[in-house]
């Protein structure tokens, strides 16, 4: 009984690939016969029947395709590269600044594919304050990071709560 499971087993060719049905139908029309073609391609005669009475099947991609041509992807990693602040600019608004017509997703996609990798947001916080910091010190005024002045700033007496009451 089990002599019967492995030669069944071993008599059961596995499938087929691509490339062996259209080496099959490639042969056949430089004139092999179909007998020349199995023993070549160590394929079962019923096998490269089949190969040969249907169409080459195509490799398709997967997925969409972008919507950036290659042009368009060098434009934009050379954008990146330009300068710190084309680095950090939210994904957004990358579009407008190119004056593309796609979405932040298709631009946080491209960027993702290229190996850029934007910093958590923890670090990004930490370089605008910086930033702002940098520039309010060019500009002479003195704030603590991350907080805009405000005319209004007042330091107000700290009231003691009374026993009474």
């Amino acid at each position: 009984m089990e002599e019967q499971s492995e030669q069944s087993e071993q008599s059961r060719r596995p499938d087929t690939t691509r490339d062996q049905r259209r080496d099959a139908q490639l042969m056949r029309r430089l004139g092999y016969t179909h007998a020349a073609i199995s023993a070549e391609l160590n394929l079962s005669l019923s096998q490269v029947q089949y190969a040969l009475s249907h169409t080459e099947t195509p490799i398709t991609r997967p997925g969409r395709p972008s919507k950036l041509s290659e042009a368009q992807i060098q434009e934009l990693k050379a954008f990146m590269a330009a300068s710190k602040e084309n680095e950090l600019m939210p994904y957004g608004k990358i579009p407008q600044a190119l004056g593309w017509d796609v979405g932040e997703y298709c631009i946080r996609h491209t960027l993702r594919k290229l190996g850029y990798k934007r910093p958590a947001g923890g670090r990004r916080k930490l370089l605008v304050a910086a930033r702002k910091e940098e520039e309010a010190s060019a500009n002479g005024a003195s704030t603590a990071p991350g907080r805009a002045p405000n005319a209004l700033d007042v330091t107000l007496p700290r009231l003691e709560p009374t026993a009474g009451l």
